[in-house]
């Protein structure tokens, strides 16, 4: 299990000014033995307003990257539907058959999790998924 730290520090690029210091989220990651499947849930609170969208992306720590899954929101497919409409919540599922070089990427660590809202489209929080050696 990886637990990922989710924040508006991460964020590339920085959020808007009057985005919420308290604006973050903390999850779990699991991959299964298979390597075909990652488990999440990610508790969020303090956004600048509801959850718009939530996406795994890739990139290296510290570069925008592209969305690889929607996990909630747009665009298709998404693994967990709608969006809480909420500035904190909880967003849980599985993604199921990740492609083998989607799975190297997370295994080292060029995958994150991004969290959208209507003041920041382009990402509030963003944690880099860096799985346990």
């Amino acid at each position: 299990m990886t637990v990922v730290d989710v924040t508006r520090s991460q964020e590339i690029p920085a959020p808007q000014a009057q985005t919420p210091a308290t604006a973050a989220a903390s999850g779990a990651v699991v991959i299964n033995a298979a390597r075909t499947e990652v488990g999440f849930t990610f508790a969020f609170t303090g956004l600048s307003g509801n959850l718009m969208q939530a996406h795994f992306h890739r990139a290296e720590r510290g570069v925008a990257g592209p969305v690889v899954q929607t996990i909630c929101g747009a665009p298709e497919p998404v693994i967990s539907g709608a969006c809480p409409a909420a500035a904190a919540g909880t967003i849980a599922g599985v993604w199921r058959s990740v492609p083998a070089a989607l799975m190297a990427d997370l295994i080292a660590g060029r995958l994150y999790v991004n969290f959208h809202t209507a003041l920041n489209p382009g990402g509030e929080i963003r944690g880099q998924i860096v799985p346990a050696r």
